[in-house]
């Protein structure tokens, strides 16, 4: 019986040592795959050492070759040791792909590695006001109501959704929620065609509006048509445009990025700052001069940030109450490859002034899932602390600046300690205004 019972201990614990081997071999993979970034940008005529520190072995070869073929093997740059340090240099734009493998044996990753021309842009750091018109009528809520003879109606369930974008009745183009509620005020309980967007399908559906207990007629749905704010104005580029926020504008109401038409940038003074506190977030306050002419215009409403072309005219504006002029000159990007822990710099407008702040990268991820969370930082600037207890809301899109080169803009602030928060990489930025 004692024999039979060490048996089957010993099974056991093979058993489990060999899941503990296992799973410890997925950690590792996993934890190693995460570590190697997906792409590495460099500069033309810029040097840049690689070394990440990691038993990873790759051959570095041209994109759109084979790595085994003739082309590809007199192309090669470097047999790549990331253990050790390996210099990359270009004289021109260009791509490759090093293909890695975990000890030299284990197939890890392929990263593309960039060559692009030098890019700078100029950091603002300053507030506007944000102003943008849906691309058609979001619905951000269905209902029912109670109806003339007391039944209840929902004229939508099960036909139109909370995050669809209406964009039409009748073959007629909306262009706000009082233009729907009017024409389906006056139709007096007919058959109402709309033109829906939902992602990237768009089609009719036909729905009978009910008379309420007044007497009107009603969908039983809630629209919005338009969004507005104060955020931060991160970059202008050369040839005319701008970015800012460092991530979409985004509906509270369907938590989704907001599909807009058009809108326009605004002039914005910053009347008062609620400090940040642990577990509520503090916010700035002010007010948007909507009756002047605009700063700019809005095309674009992306993850990562809002897009559009600035006026010329309001350059001086723009570059107002700098410290330090030369950032008016513009500022060479860093690419995420080039960002290190450590001291950094916040640009941003407080108390009228527009200045550079203390802070610190506690982390870096360069395989971030949500790309607005790709750095950690923590404020670090005593003046900015007592000003705000760390960062606010209105702050995001305030550029963040390592070792003279601009590498990121703020995003989010972590509620239970709001001197610490996320960042963006500048060239995540950048990938949808050039």
């Amino acid at each position: 019986m004692k024999t039979k019972s060490l048996f089957i201990y010993r099974i056991v614990l093979i058993i489990l040592l060999n899941l503990c081997l296992v799973f410890g071999a997925i950690f590792l993979y996993i934890f190693y795959y995460d570590k190697l970034p997906g792409t590495i940008v460099l500069q033309t005529e810029e040097e840049v050492v690689l070394s990440y520190d990691l038993p990873i072995k790759g051959i570095v070869y041209m994109a759109g070759q084979d790595e085994n073929s003739t082309e590809a093997i007199t192309k090669t740059v470097a047999k790549v040791d990331f253990k050790n340090e390996v210099t990359l240099v270009a004289s021109r734009p260009q791509n490759y792909v090093i293909k890695t493998k975990l000890f030299g044996m284990i197939p890890l990753k392929n990263v593309d590695v960039n060559i692009v021309d030098d890019v700078q842009v100029i950091p603002i750091g300053v507030p506007v006001g944000v102003y943008a018109n849906t691309d058609g009528l979001l619905v951000v809520q269905t209902g029912e109501f109670e109806g003339i003879d007391g039944s209840k109606c929902a004229p939508c369930e099960k036909i139109i959704s909370p995050g669809d974008y209406i964009k039409k009745i009748n073959g007629q183009e909306l262009e706000s929620k009082y233009q729907l509620v009017s024409l389906i005020e006056k139709c007096d309980g007919s058959v109402q065609t709309l033109t829906v967007r939902r992602g990237d399908k768009i089609f009719d559906v036909d729905v009978v509006p009910k008379e309420n207990k007044s007497g009107s007629y009603k969908l039983g749905i809630w629209v919005k048509d338009n969004a507005q704010g104060i955020g931060t104005l991160t970059f202008l580029t050369s040839n005319g445009e701008f970015g800012a926020l460092g991530h979409g504008i985004i509906d509270i109401d369907v938590q989704t990025v907001l599909e807009i038409g058009d809108g326009n940038l605004y002039r914005a003074e910053i009347m008062g700052i609620k400090k940040s506190e642990r577990g509520n977030p503090g916010e700035m306050t002010g007010v948007i001069f909507y009756g002047q002419e605009p700063l700019g215009d809005i095309l674009y409403n992306y993850e990562t940030g809002i897009y559009g072309e600035y006026n010329l005219d309001k350059i001086d504006y723009l570059l107002r109450g700098f410290e330090d002029a030369t950032l008016s000159e513009g500022m060479e990007i860093a690419y995420q490859n080039e960002i290190h822990e450590g001291n950094a710099e916040i640009l941003c407008t407080i108390n009228g002034k527009t200045g550079l702040y203390d802070v610190e990268i506690d982390r870096i991820y360069p395989n971030a899932e949500n790309i607005n969370k790709s750095l950690k930082l923590t404020v670090k600037d005593e003046e900015l602390l007592s000003i705000t207890g760390g960062i606010v809301q209105g702050m995001s899109g305030s550029p963040i600046i390592q070792d003279g080169k601009i590498i990121g803009a703020v995003t989010h602030v972590l509620v239970n300690d709001p001197t610490r928060g996320y960042g963006i990489f500048i060239e995540e930025m950048l990938k949808h205004s050039r």
